[in-house]
C-alpha cells in the first residue's frame, strides 16, 4: 500500500479521526495521495508519510496554544514542499519553509537571513513517534490491550 487510510492516518498522528475528517473537508490539511471520491467519511482518502508529519505538527502547535491564524500559515507552508520532510531535523517556516539537515546548516540560515515571522520546529521526536506508531498501525496485529487494538 502506497498511503495510509484516514482511520491509520488518525491512529499514526495522534489527531482524532473525526478532525483529520474535518480538516480534509474544510481544505485545512487535505491527503496528498488520493481526495476523499464519494460519500462516507474518510472514503478514498490517502495519505502520505509528510501528510502524516503535518498532522502530527498541527497537532503539536495546537497544544501549544497557537492561534489558528498561525497554525493554518504554517500547515499552508508545510503543504507546498513535496519531499524532505520526513529526512529534515529541522523546518523554519516563514514567508517560505526551508528544511535544514543539521544544526550547523540552521545556524548559518538564522545568522544569514533577515526574518520577521517565523517557527522553527525541531522535528526529531514529531518523526520517532510517528515512525513508531506507524510500525504498530501496519504490524500484522497490534499488542492486545494496547490502544491501537481498540481503536
Amino acid at each position: 500500500m502506497d498511503g495510509f487510510t484516514s482511520r491509520e492516518a488518525a491512529r499514526i498522528s495522534g489527531v482524532p479521526f473525526f478532525t483529520v475528517d474535518y480538516w480534509d473537508r474544510s481544505k485545512f490539511l487535505k491527503p496528498s495521495i488520493a481526495r476523499s471520491a464519494g460519500r462516507g467519511r474518510g472514503r478514498g482518502r490517502l495519505y502520505s508519510y509528510s501528510d502524516i508529519l503535518r498532522l502530527r505538527i498541527a497537532r503539536e502547535l495546537r497544544e501549544q496554544h497557537v492561534s489558528l491564524q498561525t497554525l493554518r500559515h504554517v500547515v499552508k507552508r508545510l503543504g507546498e514542499i513535496s519531499t524532505g520532510l520526513d529526512a529534515s531535523r529541522y523546518v523554519f517556516v516563514g514567508e517560505k519553509v526551508e528544511l535544514v539537515a543539521d544544526f550547523p546548516a540552521l545556524s548559518e540560515i538564522l545568522r544569514t537571513k533577515t526574518r520577521t515571522f517565523g517557527f522553527l520546529l525541531d522535528l526529531s521526536e514529531i518523526q520517532r513517534g510517528v515512525a513508531e506508531r506507524a510500525v504498530k498501525v501496519r504490524s500484522p496485529r497490534a499488542p492486545a490491550g494496547s490502544r491501537l487494538a481498540h481503536d
